[in-house]
């Protein structure tokens, strides 16, 4: 079970956790702990390069200090355990790929024929998706884009994600964009942060930039110029519209699809 957390003064707890929820660090499956004067959240195991990406005040990390919740609903594993076999229910992940209100099924072929109870199953837990696609191909081609099946919803592959602090359209059939990368997304930033104070350095190239996972939080949070490269038109499409809803200048952010 994930043990991370954070712990920051009960003065500072409000703007830490709107930032932590912004940046979709916070592990649901525990709750909030008080220490004295200070409160304790729980954030997912790996985060610690996004969390010093996105908070602003003083914290520190620490392990083992949140309860898990009461009202955690058990995984998708054991809710299927009435419907599927016993020889298959190892298969099933532990977790699925949630990008904004999409989730997308990453599962063992011998599993397509229980995709819908999957997609039943995850809706009781994350109520609030709007589509739910199957995974039928890795990341193939020149815009490395895989080829989705819906299973479950209206079929919009568009929404809207939250990560590090910002927010991302992201068009899941169109564009690459894996919510797994956040923290290693986070510790670049952070890093590109670090260097800037250190340094003159004010220029960042992003050869592969999808949608900006990268190129947004560093235009958001340094003084460095961006340069954003993508052969995929949908994806720098995207990518400056994101600059927009972020409310980033746009004359800092240089992007273009080419290869």
């Amino acid at each position: 079970m994930t043990t991370a957390c954070i712990k920051v003064n009960k003065r500072d707890a409000q703007l830490a956790k709107k930032a932590l929820l912004e940046a979709n660090l916070i592990d649901f499956e525990r709750v909030p702990a008080r220490d004295g004067e200070d409160v304790i959240f729980p954030v997912h195991d790996g985060a610690d390069g996004a969390t010093n990406a996105v908070l602003r005040v003083p914290f520190e990390f620490c392990a083992g200090k949140c309860p898990t919740s009461k009202k955690q609903h058990g995984n998708i594993a054991e809710r299927l355990s009435r419907v599927v076999p016993k020889g298959l229910i190892d298969l099933v992940p532990r977790a699925f790929n949630i990008i904004g209100k999409i989730a997308v099924l990453e599962i063992d072929e011998q599993l397509l024929p229980f995709k819908d109870a999957i997609a039943r199953e995850l809706l009781e837990i994350h109520p609030h998706l709007s589509s739910i696609y199957c995974k039928e191909s890795e990341r193939t081609g020149e815009f490395r884009t895989s080829v989705l099946d819906l299973v479950w919803g209206d079929g919009n592959p568009v929404t809207m994600h939250a990560e590090n602090g910002c927010q991302f359209v992201v068009d899941v059939k169109g564009t690459f964009f894996d919510p797994r990368l956040v923290h290693e997304h986070g510790r670049v930033i952070e890093s590109i942060r670090v260097a800037c104070e250190r340094s003159d350095t004010r220029d960042v190239l992003d050869l592969f930039c999808g949608v900006g996972p990268f190129i947004i939080p560093i235009a958001k949070n340094t003084p460095a110029r961006s340069w954003a490269v993508d052969l995929n038109p949908r994806a720098i499409e995207l990518l400056e519209t994101n600059v927009k809803v972020n409310r980033i200048d746009p004359a800092r952010v240089h992007a273009r699809a080419m290869d």
